[in-house]
């Protein structure tokens, strides 16, 4: 896996860009507007037009106005698929931009990976990505999903005095591909790496490392999934005093939330894998 920071990966992407395409530069990326992952997707999109707008606002690329050409997979793998091959081959984008998500990320960089494309990935972290041995991969992000519960672990280790460091955990989560990756760093789970006869044993997990003992684990569908309260209260039940919730979106992390507020369960400790969104907070 390779890393690139900052203005560099637009240098870095127009190298890798068919020559023909250099008088004038344009981004494509396939994002999911709507569906599951929408309120992602938008946000992605926003940061992405303020990103053409702020380089035209400073004369543009190679002299001339850069553009985004922008598609809306539906929170769909396969549509996210078949947009970037439509972007490279028809649109003849200069420039690829990633999309949200591991698991369209996963389907997306093998795309670009078979069209030697660099592909910047804004929130894909799950190693079943990077594992593959491709070479045109950027992570802007600072860990593997994998790896997350390190960071969670020195996090607490820093803020939390030991004698009030939490002693048990339930974790709950979704059946998406970015939970079910974290997770099995947080708990010590085997990976398998798609596509290749790679496994990762993660063992004892990083819960385990920070003496937390896990009295719950309980994973809900990746679509459709409404019985919040029931799962709230099968978490209380524990009495666990850390929750990690990972969830594959932000409305699923406001419904988790909210049922734990209903049921009066105050945990000493939660960890959700969504929420630095506007809409999660409001």
């Amino acid at each position: 896996m390779r890393y690139l920071m900052g203005p560099a990966i637009i240098g870095a992407a127009m190298l890798a860009a068919p020559p023909a395409q250099a008088e004038k530069v344009s981004f494509g990326a396939s994002l999911p507007l709507t569906g599951g992952l929408a309120t992602n997707g938008q946000k992605h999109k926003e940061g992405y037009d303020l990103c053409v707008e702020l380089i035209n606002k400073s004369g543009g690329l190679l002299g001339e106005p850069a553009t985004l050409v922008s598609s809306d997979n539906q929170s769909v793998n396969e549509t996210g698929q078949a947009q970037i091959e439509r972007l490279i081959n028809q649109d003849k984008v200069s420039v690829l931009l990633g999309t949200f998500s591991s698991r369209i990320t996963f389907a997306q960089s093998s795309v670009a990976e078979q069209n030697k494309r660099v592909y910047p990935i804004p929130s894909g972290v799950a190693l079943q990505i990077y594992e593959r041995g491709y070479h045109y991969l950027f992570n802007f992000q600072p860990n593997a999903a994998e790896y997350l519960g390190k960071s969670y672990a020195g996090l607490m280790k820093d803020l939390v005095k030991p004698d009030q460091m939490p002693k048990t955990a339930a974790v709950v989560w979704a059946d998406d591909f970015y939970a079910n990756a974290a997770v099995a760093g947080l708990t010590g789970d085997k990976r398998e790496i798609a596509g290749t006869d790679k496994v990762i044993d993660l063992a004892p997990g990083a819960l385990a490392d920070s003496g937390i003992e896990v009295v719950l684990k309980q994973q809900w569908p990746e679509e459709g999934f409404s019985d919040w309260i029931t799962l709230a209260n099968t978490v209380k039940q524990t009495g666990a005093e850390l929750v990690v919730g990972f969830t594959a979106s932000p409305d699923e992390a406001i419904q988790l939330i909210r049922a734990f507020k209903t049921i009066a369960y105050q945990p000493k400790v939660a960890i959700m894998g969504q929420g630095t969104q506007a809409e999660f907070h409001e």
